[in-house]
């Protein structure tokens, strides 16, 4: 190169900075960059960039969008600013659909949320907040359906979180509406319906434990006994704590529905006086069932009533030790005793509202041979023996026997402390009555005394003096009695009446 060239690109001798023109320019430099960072890059821009599209341009993550260098990195740059612009509008399109959902307005939502949904398919919250939408519609399967899908498409703990906790509610709000369709149905006796429409959600919600719950109470209502058990088997599988009794103890009232028959056949054995037959058909309970309080008490009682029968006091003893049997409380046997003569009783009040006394005290008695320790039938035998000796058609002489029998009965029917005071209202009454009765009876005893001696001496006649004192004190004790049941009857009644004629009618023959 020739050297003038080369010198062309010298400052000139003109333009040759001094030290102190150096010193000048460099305290205006100052004032714009500090001296630390002189030589650093924000102190001069590169030459022959346009800035003018800087400000046009948004901020991103990671390592930003470089201007300058090849055309891939500006093509991915582009790509990652659209891709924010797209996630500035799905945020405001969800936000505006959970303003919708807070309004009420779910089918607007779902719209938005479909806004959603083009662009980003794979927007788990977005999925999730449609299926809160469909589920307040009440289509409740389509929402299960979403769910599933926000579920998978879920790849982040935080929204996995969120998808959970949608899911929660929407089981929740469908369960709610269920079961009150469900019960609803069983409450309308449509149990097939409610039973097809419990079975289509438990596929989708099997842990859900109130639907269970109705599920199996339809199942026993429709006598699905074995079936109700399988459901509440797989309910217990889940539930705990108070649910888990609540489940148990339906399971244990399944149980003894399904092993009813072999009850209701003990039962028969006992009020045929077969405690050892009863106790057979016991032993094919299982012990859950036995455990049951119902069943527990039918259990100590055969045993009771068979250890009884032993010749030996000792050796009944040993054999309900042996089964683990206990005597009965007086209350626990009552109640025993009052469902082990249900027919009886019911037969028994029916007959007495129909007037029936006679027929009412037969079924009381055929209770009392099987067990006379029931204070129920005693108490209701009582009532009904009053009531049969008050009817025309009972005779005088079984009267005072069947009040004396009744007054009995509703003594022991006192004992019973919530029969107590009723009771004791019934023994006054007998005791009235059998008073009544056996005056009755006294005052019939006389007149017939009376008319005997009457008819003795029409036709014999008296022969001597010493046969007319006898029949004059005959007839004159028969007179002193009468005037002595007279004081105990009340003015004006029937038997009084007949006392009085009866003394008027002894005078005359005494004058």
């Amino acid at each position: 190169m020739p050297d003038d060239e080369i010198r062309g690109l010298e400052f000139g001798t003109v333009d040759k900075p001094t030290l102190e023109t150096l010193r000048h320019d460099a305290g205006k430099l100052r004032d714009i960059v500090s001296s630390d960072d002189v030589t650093g890059p924000a102190a001069f821009a590169a030459a022959k960039v346009d800035l003018g599209e800087a400000a046009r341009l948004t901020p991103e993550l990671g390592e930003g969008l470089r201007i300058g260098g090849d055309g891939d990195k500006l093509g991915a740059g582009l790509g990652k600013l659209g891709e924010l612009t797209a996630n500035a509008r799905v945020e405001r399109l969800l936000n505006q659909a959970r303003e919708k959902v807070a309004q009420g307005k779910h089918h607007t939502a779902i719209s938005l949320i479909d806004q959603v949904l083009a662009i980003d398919a794979t927007a788990a919250v977005a999925v999730g907040l449609k299926a809160v939408c469909v589920c307040a519609i009440g289509e409740f399967e389509r929402a299960l359906d979403l769910l599933d899908t926000a579920r998978e498409l879920a790849t982040d703990a935080e929204t996995a979180l969120a998808v959970s906790t949608t899911r929660v509610e929407c089981e929740q709000t469908i369960t709610d509406a269920v079961c009150g369709k469900a019960q609803s149905l069983i409450d309308d006796d449509a149990l097939a319906d409610a039973l097809t429409l419990l079975d289509r959600y438990l596929h989708r919600l099997p842990d859900s434990l109130p639907m269970r719950y109705f599920h199996a109470g339809a199942l026993v209502m429709s006598g699905r006994f074995t079936d109700a058990r399988a459901s509440l088997d797989i309910a217990l599988r889940t539930a705990t704590g108070e649910n888990a009794e609540i489940f148990r103890s339906m399971r244990a009232r399944i149980q003894l529905l399904l092993y009813g028959p072999q009850i209701d056949k003990a039962r028969e054995r006992l009020r045929v006086g077969d405690p050892k037959g009863a106790i057979r058909y016991l032993e094919q309970c299982p012990a859950e069932v036995r455990e049951f309080e119902d069943v527990e008490l039918l259990w100590n009682y055969a045993h009771e009533r068979h250890a009884d029968r032993a010749l030996l006091r000792f050796v009944g003893r040993k054999r309900m030790n042996q089964a683990g049997a206990a005597r009965l409380e007086p209350e626990a046997l009552e109640s025993l005793l009052i469902w082990l003569f249900t027919e009886e009783l019911e037969a028994g009040r029916a007959a007495l509202d129909e007037n029936q006394y006679r027929q009412a005290c037969a079924q009381y008695a055929a209770a009392e041979r099987i067990d006379d320790r029931c204070y129920a039938v005693a108490y209701w035998y009582a009532i009904a023996g009053l009531l049969l000796c008050r009817s025309p058609e009972t005779p005088l002489a079984e009267c005072e026997t069947l009040l004396v029998e009744a007054g009995a009965r509703a003594k022991k029917a006192a004992q019973e402390p919530e029969r107590h005071k009723s009771a004791e209202e019934v023994a006054a009454i007998i005791e009235r009555d059998l008073a009544d009765v056996r005056l009755v009876i006294q005052v019939s005893h006389l007149i017939r005394r009376f008319n005997t001696e009457v008819t003795s001496l029409s036709r014999r006649g008296v022969r001597d003096h010493y046969e007319l004192r006898q029949i004059r004190r005959r007839f004159e004790g028969i007179r002193s009695q009468a005037t002595v049941l007279h004081r105990r009857c009340k003015q004006g009644t029937h038997t009084a009446q007949q006392l009085e004629e009866l003394v008027q009618a002894i005078n005359n023959v005494l004058a």
